[in-house]
């Protein structure tokens, strides 16, 4: 894990996505690479063109103040590197774009800004790339909560204050044996020690006793798989019955000390696409914990 890129528009709740990225890649040794999105008038035609040049220099002198000031900061307070990009065009594009460009492991993104205008840009922003980036996708809501462990981590200073998520949840119902999408939630869980608790919901309002046996027994199967295929690390599954998932899945959460979501997307037919979007949606915007979102192409 090497670059962990961040959007930000500097609101207060991209800062709170940033401050969660900066603790992550303190404990991974990774960079940061800071991204703003401006949005730049067109200088093609001569109409006002010294207006519009003096608007852009603007624009870009003061989201590189912006950029500067986070950077210092974080540099001088946390000793992570960081690199500032600035992008022109549509946010979601140049997110995509700048995470081809510098190779990110991870995407950490808000989800809402500090004004009505950055909240439906940033709201719509972390729509737009749940199942386009095939980079992992981390999304950080106003509501999320995560703790700073007393208790220091290995290969850490002395003095202990370090995140340290102590458990994950994978929430599933296809029982994923592609590495290619295990590996970045199992990467996060050697990373902090932490375990992955592995949970299938069963929609009691639906299910029948076949549902029940069926899930309990590809439920079993599959944590051996993940045991076998991931030596060292720690797993447990849970069978969750309830009349709404996302509540369902909340209650576990408090009640088990999960500090991260996962959650796998599967682009298929139209109706499934929009019913996957709209469950891993409604859990990165309204989840009390951080969301990690992985595409299944």
């Amino acid at each position: 894990m090497k670059k962990i890129l961040v959007p930000t528009d500097f609101s207060s709740n991209a800062n709170k996505a940033l401050d969660f990225a900066v603790q992550f890649a303190k404990q991974a040794k990774a960079e940061i690479v800071l991204v703003h999105a401006c949005d730049l008038v067109g200088t093609t035609f001569k109409d006002h063109l010294s207006i519009k040049k003096e608007h852009n220099k603007e624009v870009l002198d003061k989201a590189n103040e912006h950029l500067a000031l986070l950077k210092k900061s974080i540099e001088d307070t946390e000793k992570v590197t960081v690199n500032v990009k600035i992008y022109n065009g549509n946010v979601t594009d140049n997110i995509l774009q700048a995470s081809e460009e510098n190779n990110a492991d991870f995407i950490v993104i808000g989800t809402r800004g500090n004004t009505e205008l950055t909240e439906r840009i940033f709201g719509s922003t972390t729509s737009g790339l749940l199942g386009k980036t095939v980079v992992p996708l981390i999304v950080v809501s106003p509501l999320s909560e995560w703790d700073v462990t007393s208790k220091p981590l290995p290969e850490t200073d002395p003095e202990g204050g370090k995140f340290a998520p102590a458990a994950i949840l994978l929430a599933t119902s296809h029982f994923e044996e592609n590495k290619a999408l295990l590996d970045p939630i199992v990467d996060v869980a050697k990373l902090f020690s932490s375990t992955i608790h592995v949970v299938v919901f069963v929609d009691t309002d639906i299910a029948e006793a076949y549902d029940y046996v069926y899930n309990l027994g590809e439920l079993s199967h599959y944590i051996g798989f993940l045991k076998k295929t991931y030596p060292g690390v720690s797993f447990k599954g849970e069978l969750l019955e309830g009349d709404d998932f996302e509540s369902t899945i909340e209650k576990y959460n408090d009640k088990n000390g999960v500090d991260i979501m996962a959650m796998i997307t599967y682009p298929k037919n139209f109706l499934d696409r929009m019913l996957k979007k709209k469950m891993t949606k409604e859990m990165a915007l309204h989840s009390k914990i951080p969301v990690m979102a992985i595409t299944a192409k």
